[in-house]
């Protein structure tokens, strides 16, 4: 399990600005337990990677999105590069999208009117209008996973 020290739910840039930011999907070798599991990465300036487990669900034509606390992915090479930290993360097997409309500062947003919808493909590397860089789309909403807890350490594994 990967903790992180220091890392604030309310302030997770600690003095440092913000290069990428995405949703994210993984589905889990067998050999880690299976499972796909869902949430946010943060990418700060200073090459250290943020990620908070959670996602969407949905219920009487609202939706909430719902997220743990952000934590230090230990495991991470220091990479502040926006493109670079894409492909590192696509060759870990991460799919990436748009981020949620989640503040990064809140666990929390909705109930809001509306209904379910596919993944947006992640535009660029900080997520910004522009040129679509390679992404994979999902066929519904993200979903979190008991199996959350586990993937950044999977992942460090080279799972």
């Amino acid at each position: 399990m990967n903790e992180s020290a220091g890392i604030s739910q309310a302030d997770p840039l600690s003095g440092s600005a913000i290069t990428g930011r995405w949703s994210f999907g993984y589905d889990m070798p067998d050999e880690l337990g299976g499972g796909f599991v869902s949430g946010e990465l943060l990418l700060r300036s200073d090459g250290i990677l943020l990620c908070r487990y959670g996602g969407s669900s949905y219920r009487a034509g609202q939706i909430t999105w719902k997220y743990r606390p952000w934590k230090e992915a230990t495991w991470w090479t220091a990479e502040a590069n926006p493109q670079q930290a894409v492909t590192l993360l696509k060759s870990r097997r991460y799919d990436l999208l748009k981020h949620d409309p989640v503040p990064i500062d809140k666990p929390t947003i909705g109930p809001v009117p509306g209904s379910p919808s596919a993944g947006q493909p992640q535009r660029g590397p900080i997520c910004r209008d522009g040129p679509a860089s390679t992404t994979s789309c999902f066929a519904g909403p993200l979903r979190n996973s008991s199996h959350g807890v586990i993937v950044l350490s999977a992942a460090a594994t080279g799972g």
